[in-house]
Order: structure tokens, then C-alpha cells, then sequence
């Protein structure tokens, strides 16, 4: 099998080329108070596996951010070394975002207003879109346990095609991972009943650092029609990379089931 993949780059200058340092393309909503990070572990019935990742819930004082706690590290790199970022190649640049297995979905509520901004990349565009807080009908219960030290109690909910139970602390923030509110506390532990999502806080941090989004060419959408697009392109990733031009195969059986490949995905929102 010939297998090419075409770079965005020419490799003579990809391995040549500094590049700018991405920090400065942050637009900045906020300054950060304190965060908690968890570890989010996802299983795909199709693929029977899981997968975990570590993700960031950043707090500041009129804004919560949600997302890659790789990206996080990125930007700590880039805050306590400028320099760094500018002597590297681009090659050197994306082995280092390799390494940090950073991820593009994020969110950003606004507290005093009440919305809620979803930045998401599916293949090689950029994707935004706003919606309201979503609101959650909790049912508070006496079971207690405890996790990271914190004695936290249990809440149970149907959200969007999946029944979830939280586990919920005394530090006062009504908020948690993903896009999670509306309990008397933070949220330090939350699964679904099929055991396809499961979070939990592992390390609590007080940094104080400018956080916001990054500069890019959003294509501006809405929520079900990105879920409905980001679940189509992981289903028929093989197909959309040989119809980019992307990836040639120059047998043409092996280039059939390339176009059946799909990526690992198990999507928190069912409707």
C-alpha cells in the first residue's frame, strides 16, 4: 500500500520555519481565580474501548472555562516562557501538542449574563455557537462520599438523552465539568447510568493567569447541527480524508476500507 499524507506544510520548511507564539492570538475575557482539574474517561460501544483525558474547569470572577487541560499546560508554557514558542519550529511545535494531547472543545459561561459559548473544530474548521446556561432538574439526596478530601453529596438528573448522578462538594460554585450547573456546590464527581462518561476532580490549583478563547475563523452554527456534523465526520473520518485530497492510497481496495474508518466518539449529549 502507497500511503501519502499531504501537509499543510512542505516538510523542508515545516522543519525550518519558527513560528509566532499562539499566546498572542488569546482574546482575553477574564483573569483566573482558581481551577480544578479532572479526569474525564469516555467508552465507545463501537470502538469497545474507553478513552481518558484530563480536562480543566477554570474560574474567574465573571466567567467559568471548560476544556483540554493540554491546552492549559500550551499556554502556561507560553506565559512563563515567551521566548520558547518563537524558537521552535513548526515541527518542534506540534510534536510538543502531541505530547500534551490537546483537544479544541471548550466552553465559556458567562455568569452575570446567563449564556454560554461552545468552541469546537470538526477536521480542519472551527466552530462556535451560543446558547443558554442549561438548566438541569436535580433531585438532592442524603447519600454522602467523599472525593479529593471534600464529604459530597448526591444529585441525580435526566439531561439531554442521558440520566446522571453527581456527586457535589461545599465549595461555593454552582458549576462542573462539561456544561454542568445548578447544584449548591461544585461538582466533583459525575457519570452517566451507562457508564459512557464518567468525571472525576483529581487536583484543585489557584493560579491567577488571563484566560479567554483563541483567535480564529469561526464558522458560526448551532448546537444540534454541530453534534449532528462532528458525529458524522468521526463515523466517516476515512471517507472525508480521501475526499480532501488529504490522503492517497493507491490500491483501490485497501482505499475502500480506508473510507470506512471511523474515529473514537460517544457524543455526552444525546439530543
Amino acid at each position: 500500500m502507497t500511503l501519502i499524507i499531504i501537509s499543510a506544510f512542505n516538510a523542508d520548511i515545516t522543519a525550518q520555519k519558527k513560528i509566532n507564539n499562539p499566546t498572542i492570538y488569546t482574546i482575553i475575557k477574564d483573569t483566573a481565580l482558581w481551577e480544578m482539574v479532572y479526569i474525564h474517561t469516555t467508552f465507545d460501544p463501537r470502538k469497545d474501548r474507553s478513552e481518558s483525558k484530563f480536562e480543566i474547569l477554570i474560574n474567574g470572577p465573571t466567567y467559568i472555562s471548560y476544556g483540554s487541560y493540554g491546552r492549559f499546560q500550551l499556554d502556561s508554557i507560553g506565559r512563563a516562557d515567551p521566548d520558547r514558542f518563537t524558537n521552535m519550529t513548526r515541527e518542534e511545535y506540534s510534536a510538543l501538542r502531541r505530547s500534551l494531547e490537546i483537544e479544541m472543545e471548550s466552553t465559556l459561561v458567562n455568569k452575570k449574563e446567563g449564556s454560554l459559548e461552545y468552541l469546537g473544530r470538526i477536521f480542519i474548521n472551527s466552530y462556535r455557537y451560543e446558547e443558554p446556561i442549561p438548566q438541569f432538574d436535580w433531585n438532592l439526596e442524603d447519600e454522602t462520599m467523599e472525593v479529593m478530601g471534600y464529604e459530597c453529596r448526591k444529585a441525580t438528573t435526566t439531561w439531554r438523552g442521558r440520566n446522571w448522578t453527581a456527586w457535589y462538594s461545599d465549595i461555593p460554585l454552582s458549576a462542573g465539568p462539561w456544561k454542568f450547573n445548578g447544584l449548591p456546590g461544585l461538582i466533583l464527581r459525575l457519570e452517566d447510568s451507562k457508564n459512557e462518561h464518567f468525571f472525576e476532580a483529581v487536583k484543585s490549583m489557584n493560579e491567577q493567569f488571563p484566560f479567554g478563547y483563541k483567535k480564529s475563523l469561526y464558522c458560526k452554527t448551532n448546537r444540534k447541527k454541530y453534534n449532528d456534523e462532528l458525529t458524522d465526520y468521526k463515523k466517516n473520518a476515512g471517507k472525508m480524508f480521501m475526499d480532501s485530497g488529504m490522503v492517497t492510497i493507491t490500491d483501490s481496495n485497501r482505499e475502500s476500507n480506508f473510507r470506512k474508518v471511523g474515529l473514537f466518539h460517544n457524543p455526552i449529549e444525546l439530543e
